[in-house]
């Protein structure tokens, strides 16, 4: 069954965040602030889960704006933004990534031309993920789908999602579902992630 998120799925939500994205800076930060996060994008944004059985098989997650949810979090969740800069301290270059996740939506890219400019969607596919067990069963693609019917419902006609470059799987993924490469972003350092947009039929 695909439905939105509910608030006491945020730990579930949480724990397969965890164990199938493991390469993205969220993932290092311990579960409590995982929670909290997810917490705020199911109260403010939209989560959908993809259950079974009343387990959660995945989940996506979208901002309508995701420049403008940042400054939301930073409001509604000032503790969580506290002890997760006090938590990297600790830790080498965590910092560094917590300040490029926060400042990502504030960068636009570059296009295929090269050009810079406001010309990509504010709504954002966050985080996406599938249970292991479960993968390759064409659940993501259910997800991506619930997504766009929530989109076209809140007359949203575009929105945009960025991928690691060297993320292989990702990006096939991305591509086959529709989405079309848009340009480039450098979000941590120099490496590249690729910005892909997707225009929804019927807006």
């Amino acid at each position: 069954m695909i439905d939105k998120a509910k608030l006491g799925q945020s730990s579930e939500i949480a724990r397969l965040h965890k164990e199938t994205i493991r390469n993205g800076f969220l993932s290092r930060l311990n579960e409590r602030h995982l929670i909290s996060i997810y917490c705020f994008l199911i109260k403010k944004e939209i989560v959908i889960v993809y259950t079974r059985n009343e387990k959660i098989e995945g989940f996506v997650a979208l901002s309508k704006n995701s420049s403008i949810m940042m400054k939301k979090f930073v409001i509604h969740k000032p503790g969580t933004i506290f002890t997760m800069a006090f938590t990297t301290l600790t830790k080498p270059g965590l910092w560094v990534k917590l300040a490029e996740t926060f400042l990502a939506p504030f960068k636009t890219g570059k296009n295929k031309s090269g050009e810079t400019g406001g010309h990509l969607p504010v709504a954002e596919l966050l985080s996406i993920s599938v249970s292991p067990l479960s993968q390759s069963s064409g659940i993501g693609s259910q997800l991506v789908g619930a997504l766009e019917e929530w989109l076209i419902r809140e007359n949203i006609s575009r929105y945009k999602v960025i991928v690691g470059q060297e993320l292989t799987l990702a990006n096939r993924f991305y591509q086959k579902n529709g989405f079309v490469l848009a340009g480039q972003v450098s979000i941590h350092g120099k490496k590249l992630s690729n910005v892909y947009i997707k225009k929804l039929d019927g807006q």
